[in-house]
């Protein structure tokens, strides 16, 4: 994976060097110094632009001479041969009832962690159980990252903790924040995932939403998914970001003082692979015909366990430095636990719309979807691209991944058809359309 993660940096303008601890507090972040066997530092690098991945940041595939992107036209089903073994085509329809099929020498299926499974499963099979379905596995080890509430940090300077969680510090020309995850020894010895988790001003749990952020929710959520909608959206978010970066963290800490806010733990987390947490098929259709799609996300004791005993390596430094301490979150500490969420913990209070695992990769079958080459297992010329092809999840956002992952199945096809003789830019993208028949 090394050489195209570096690639991915190349595509998304990132250093060749990840920020560090000691870059991050010469840029003012000076961070408490907790024993790095308990508590990691990790950092995230934030993408400056907002629209990398709209029709309007795609000029070089709209405007590459060997490429047509066809817009409007939904993936409905995947045909294969007699035996399902090779996809022949893949037919597509629109809401204003057209029809087509597509031809290729190769296909790779990118529609997300949710959508993925679903097209395999509703292109059934010559078996009946969907396609690359033999074993049971489509659509299985659903996970995100959920968020949650870990509780709340009664700190002697909240101003510092402000400045060293709350602000995000340029460093290489990058916007980089800083957040905490568990340190080697405390992962091996306590058995606990890769969670994550920051400390932030919020709203104690159970308060009334601030009216501000109800506003900005529905400017989220609610309004329609057009381009004026979308670019309302974003000067909203840019303007919420420029007030932040001039005003933070003097508004929380403030905010604090006045006991409107308080220092709460902001778990992202990593879930446990879970074959019981699955996208499956509904028996209702679609305007399209296709079967709509039933969501079961569970999350697992070890879910919970890693988060509890992550937040106890926090109090247990906060309290060794002098800082302070912690309270856990009364969820983590009942004796029927379940996973809480918490609608003022952050803007996205269930999880991170990071959709893992369903088309899962592994060497067997019996145990993945796809091969290590992103394949579908058992079908010669069907690739999956994102990250419902990761079998685990981490805590961190998956773009990066996804986007390396894409740059190294795009060179495994190319260079299998050029093995097999075959131009390679015709072995990914040249396709034919033809009227399905009725």
């Amino acid at each position: 994976m090394q050489p195209y993660y570096d690639e991915a940096r190349q595509v998304f303008g990132l250093p060749w060097s990840r920020a560090s601890l000691r870059e991050f507090n010469r840029a003012g972040g000076n961070l408490p110094s907790f024993d790095d066997d308990e508590l990691s530092y990790r950092f995230w690098t934030f993408d400056q632009r907002s629209n990398r991945f709209t029709f309007a940041g795609s000029d070089d595939l709209v405007s590459h001479p060997r490429c047509t992107v066809f817009t409007h036209a939904n993936a409905t089903r995947i045909h294969t041969d007699a035996n399902g073994r090779r996809v022949t085509c893949v037919e597509v329809s629109s809401l204003a009832g057209r029809r087509a099929r597509f031809h290729a020498r190769a296909f790779v299926l990118a529609a997300g962690g949710i959508e993925n499974p679903r097209l395999l499963l509703a292109s059934q099979s010559h078996d009946g159980v969907g396609l690359g379905n033999e074993n049971d596995l489509v659509g299985r080890f659903f996970m995100e990252h959920p968020h949650a509430r870990g509780g709340k940090v009664v700190a002697n300077d909240v101003w510092s903790l402000l400045k060293a969680f709350g602000k995000r510090r340029r460093i290489a020309g990058q916007d980089v924040a800083a957040l905490l995850a568990p340190g080697r020894q405390l992962q091996e010895r306590e058995g606990i995932l890769n969670t994550s988790f920051t400390v932030a001003a919020r709203q104690p749990a159970a308060h009334a939403q601030f009216a501000g952020m109800r506003a900005y929710h529905r400017v989220k959520h609610d309004l329609e998914p057009t381009r004026g909608s979308r670019a309302v959206w974003l000067s909203v978010k840019r303007a919420a970001h420029i007030g932040q970066k001039v005003i933070d963290p003097a508004r929380p800490w403030l905010l604090q003082k006045l006991g409107k806010l308080e220092m709460a733990l902001l778990v992202r987390a990593e879930q446990a692979p879970n074959p019981d947490s699955r996208v499956t098929l509904s028996r209702t259709r679609d305007a399209l015909g296709i079967p709509r799609v039933k969501l079961d996300w569970k999350t697992s004791d070890l879910d919970i366990h890693s988060v509890e005993r992550l937040v106890a390596a926090m109090r247990r430094e906060m309290e060794r430095l002098g800082l302070g301490t912690v309270d856990p979150a009364e969820w983590l500490t009942q004796d029927n636990r379940h996973w809480q969420t918490d609608r003022l913990i952050s803007s996205h209070p269930i999880g991170g719309y990071h959709h893992m695992g369903t088309t899962r990769m592994a060497s067997d079958p019996k145990q993945g979807v796809v091969d290590a080459q992103c394949r579908v297992h058992g079908v010669d010329n069907l690739y999956v691209a994102g990250s419902s092809v990761f079998p685990t999840s981490g805590w961190a956002n998956p773009t990066f991944t996804i986007a390396a992952l894409a740059l190294r199945t795009a060179d495994h096809i190319a260079r299998r058809a050029a093995d097999e003789d075959l131009p390679a830019l015709e072995a990914t993208q040249a396709v034919t359309q033809q009227a399905c028949p009725n």
